[in-house]
């Protein structure tokens, strides 16, 4: 195997190096980390349940599924940077459907704009699995949502720019 391994994006190993910093160079400093992911997880997509269906007393069922996903203990196990990933992909989920929901413009656009930071944030610890959020934005506006198009515009503006910002980042450094 190679000595070093440079082909991910630094946020995954950032948020796990802070664990290491907090609580030292342990055997199990690895583990509550994906301890930590996996009770997020689970947190996280009973919220995304919530968000989506608005029916929070079957929120279990969702997270019942997640726990006896195979795919969801090798992540966990393993310590799997799709862990960390998935904690900010599905907060950006919650914050697409808190920004197509919220009564006022200026909510509206905090919201998209915070969704778009978390898909950027996702972006930076395992791309490309990520960008599938930018085709759900419009999935859910055309399903669910169906509202102002000139609206939908302007807040897809908000939802894009921190990636516009982060490419202008990346291009000009």
């Amino acid at each position: 195997v190679q000595e070093n391994f440079y082909d991910h994006p630094p946020l995954g190993f950032w948020l796990q190096s802070l664990f290491f910093r907090l609580l030292g160079d342990h055997r199990f400093t690895e583990k509550i980390y994906t301890a930590v992911m996996g009770i997020l997880l689970v947190y996280i997509i009973g919220k995304t349940w919530d968000a989506l269906t608005k029916k929070p007393e079957f929120k279990w069922v969702s997270q019942l599924f997640l726990v006896l996903c195979p795919a969801f203990c090798t992540i966990i196990k393993n310590n799997w940077l799709e862990g960390p990933m998935m904690v900010f992909m599905l907060s950006s989920t919650i914050f697409m459907v808190y920004a197509f929901e919220a009564l006022t413009q200026v909510k509206r656009s905090l919201w998209a704009f915070f969704s778009g930071t978390f898909v950027v944030c996702a972006i930076l610890i395992k791309p490309p699995v990520p960008f599938v959020l930018f085709s759900f934005w419009c999935l859910i506006y055309f399903i669910k949502y169906k509202s102002n198009h000139k609206e939908f515009f302007l807040q897809s503006i908000l939802f894009a720019s921190p990636f516009i910002g982060f490419c202008f980042y990346v291009y000009f450094d």
